[in-house]
């Protein structure tokens, strides 16, 4: 679910699902699969802006306390966070790993969809050298020598 998308899809808009483009991935099974692509940087370092959340379709009665998860509400959007049970049992406190992040308090009744993060897919690839300065002219040089 691109960033363009995501408001359609918090409202509800009939057929919108059968537009989406279909993936498959291997480490999420099942029909109730969705890609949410993250559009802030509430949640970094854990996961960076323009990622896309890989998610299930889950419960609440099966996450775990501080589960990463997309949560999709009519009234108030689409949110990625930690989710945590408040002090009441319809209550709930959405964290951000970002602590310039304010969290949000969300009612049950709010929340029409919840999805469990199991991956992420990330555009962002950290290609620095780990040692050696950061060339690799040094290490192309012997091996093209030897295929002489």
């Amino acid at each position: 679910m691109s960033r363009e998308t995501q408001f359609q899809y918090c409202i509800g808009a009939a057929g919108m699902l059968e537009t989406l483009p279909k993936f498959n991935f291997p480490f999420v099974h099942g029909e109730k699969t969705r890609a949410f692509q993250v559009i802030s940087n509430n949640m970094h370092p854990l996961i960076e802006e323009n990622s896309f959340a890989v998610c299930e379709s889950c419960d609440l009665s099966t996450l775990a306390e501080g589960s990463p998860v997309v949560i999709i509400s009519k009234a108030k959007g689409l949110f990625i966070n930690r989710i945590y049970q408040a002090d009441r049992n319809d209550v709930f406190t959405l964290k951000s790993e970002n602590a310039f992040f304010n969290n949000v308090t969300i009612h049950l009744s709010e929340i029409n969809e919840i999805w469990l993060v199991k991956g992420i897919l990330s555009y962002n690839l950290n290609n620095e050298q780990k040692s050696g300065g950061g060339n690799a002219a040094p290490l192309a040089a012997p091996l093209s020598k030897d295929l002489q």
